[in-house]
């Protein structure tokens, strides 16, 4: 925990996947543990403080030539329960929810945390990063709230996708504020429970041996270069690839990790005639652009790139 002048901010980091939208409902008053099980509670919907908060974060990922989020009704619900329970049930500043204790020297806790949104049933249906802000006196804002967040090294490296987040490209935010606290839940896409196009890892990096590394973290799988610049998602049982991460030297794609990718993308798709060239005009238009997103129809299958975060180009595959 660390504190400022405004007040306390505090935070979890957890890998985070896609959200599913919301149906409008009615709300009713949620108490004691209603909070897990009821299907609406107040406040649940999207207040005119969260919307604005919601603007100003985009506002400052835009200022940062960062594409702006999504508002996710469904991680808006999660944050929201936070809220119910810190000033009902927990009275106090902590990310143990009220029939869950979290200690963060304790691994065997953590899915207190990480199973949040699913235990919820909101929806959504992976884990989350969430970010904590608290007033000590008087009642947050969404300027104060923001505010502080800028001012952490570790929460402006979330909102904005710099350092150890450079690869994690968020794609939407829930939002929450309730008398002195506020929060953000951002999603991550790479764990969606939408299908992925069905390619294997080893039909990805077929004839590249050695080029890829393996690596676990937190229950998630990815392979990567030796220097980063390639990261490939990989999920379910079958080691299936959804996406993949290019970084960016100066907004280009260097010699090398354009060759690599390349060669990724001709094993997938070997009918694709003019891979390389599509690569250099959509890294160009969204160099000049980083909210656009360039598209390609290969057979059954749509290719759409978009900007990765600071830095970083994300591919992703589907069948349409």
């Amino acid at each position: 925990m660390r504190s400022f002048n405004a007040g306390i901010l505090i935070l979890f980091a957890l890998f985070a996947v896609g959200a599913n939208s919301r149906s409008a409902f009615a709300q009713g008053e949620c108490t004691g543990v209603q909070i897990f099980t009821a299907k609406a509670c107040a406040g649940d919907a999207n207040s005119a403080d969260e919307k604005a908060l919601f603007e100003m974060v985009n506002s400052y990922r835009m200022a940062s030539k960062l594409p702006p989020l999504r508002l996710s009704q469904s991680l808006s619900i999660v944050a929201n329960r936070r809220m119910l329970d810190l000033r009902q049930n927990l009275k106090t500043l902590t990310h143990s929810w009220s029939d869950c204790k979290y200690d963060l020297s304790d691994a065997k806790t953590w899915h207190c945390v990480t199973d949040a949104p699913r235990k919820l049933k909101c929806g959504y249906n992976g884990e989350g990063y969430e970010t904590l802000y608290r007033k000590t006196k008087g009642k947050a804002t969404p300027a104060l709230a923001l505010g502080e967040w800028k001012k952490s090294q570790l929460h402006n490296s979330i909102i904005l996708n710099d350092g150890m987040f450079r690869t994690m490209p968020w794609d939407e935010v829930g939002v929450a504020i309730a008398g002195e606290y506020a929060a953000l839940w951002f999603g991550f896409p790479g764990g969606s429970s939408a299908p992925t196009a069905g390619f294997g890892y080893s039909e990805a990096v077929s004839g590249m041996p050695n080029v890829f590394t393996i690596k676990q973290s937190n229950g998630k799988e990815s392979a990567a270069t030796a220097d980063n610049s390639i990261v490939l998602n990989i999920s379910g049982p079958n080691r299936e690839i959804g996406e993949i991460f290019l970084g960016l030297d100066s907004g280009k794609l260097n010699p090398q990790t354009r060759a690599t990718a390349s060669s990724v993308l001709k094993n997938l798709f070997p009918n694709w005639p003019d891979i390389d060239g599509w690569l250099d005009r959509s890294t160009a238009a969204i160099d000049a652009n980083q909210t656009a997103t360039r598209t390609k129809i290969v057979g059954k299958f749509r290719i759409e790139m978009s900007s990765g975060g600071k830095d970083a180009l994300r591919l992703r595959f589907d069948r349409h």
